[in-house]
């Protein structure tokens, strides 16, 4: 099933074929949330697979989703008024991806994600994030590490 979101495509793919599933259940216990709350807040999620070079998001689209990677390589990016596009950085090993700001503030993505390999997704839309921040302390602190 293919999925138009701006102008990548994405592929919407069931729960069981992501490999790191159980890396989100991970990481959200690490923040001390109940392993029952992590299980069910995760099935109930969206997940994709994006293709090599494929955007997650672009510039001046409506960053609705913020995303969670594993081992996967995203350049962020902008694109200059004459077209030229200016690699800001690579993403390293923190698996959330998008433009927080923007996704935040709920307006358009003032810069571009782009896949350098093929991978798969989790989604997580703007109240499922205040949710895992509303969860205890210690997800709020993670709220305040990912502005920086």
């Amino acid at each position: 099933m293919c999925w138009r979101v701006g102008v990548a495509d994405w592929h919407i793919i069931n729960v069981d074929e992501i490999i790191y599933m159980d890396s989100l259940l991970i990481f959200l216990q690490s923040l001390n949330v109940e392993k029952a709350i992590a299980v069910e807040f995760v099935c109930n999620l969206k997940y994709i697979r994006l293709n090599k070079y494929g955007h997650f998001q672009q510039q001046g689209k409506p960053g609705k989703y913020m995303g969670y990677v594993e081992n996967v390589r995203f350049r962020y990016y902008k694109t200059d008024m004459e077209g030229n596009e200016h690699t800001l950085w690579f993403s390293k090993t923190f698996p959330f991806i998008g433009d927080y700001h923007s996704f935040l503030k709920k307006t358009d993505a003032e810069l571009s994600v782009q896949a350098m390999n093929d991978c798969e997704i989790i989604l997580l839309n703007y109240h499922q994030m205040m949710e895992i921040f509303d969860m205890n302390a210690d997800t709020q602190k993670f709220r305040a590490m990912l502005a920086e």
